[in-house]
């Protein structure tokens, strides 16, 4: 997840910045740093539970581990639908517009 997250942060936005201008995305790149940073945090924790399952300790109950995914799955879904819903069309759109006729 850090790798997904690291090349958004150091090539997808950038690029984005650079065709869509920088004030007409400044706003969602922000939110979806932010959202990284949650979604990285619901991970961390996802990582230590289920390495306290895996060695046979007690995590405490079952909703919290549901709770725990349920939250990461839905956060990155939410993620990825705002980047497919508001960056892809603007860089299709500038491939469209620099494709030979």
């Amino acid at each position: 997840m850090k790798q997904a997250h690291e090349f958004e942060e150091t090539q997808f936005f950038p690029l984005l910045e650079q065709r869509a201008g920088r004030e007409s995305v400044a706003e969602g790149i922000e939110r979806l740093r932010y959202e990284h940073w949650e979604d990285e945090d619901y991970a961390e924790e996802i990582s230590q539970t289920l390495g306290l399952l895996g060695r046979g300790e007690p995590v405490g109950s079952v909703d919290k581990v549901s709770w725990l995914l349920r939250g990461f799955f839905s956060g990155v879904r939410r993620h990825i639908a705002y980047e497919t819903d508001h960056f892809l069309p603007m860089l299709d759109a500038e491939a469209m517009s620099q494709a030979p006729a």
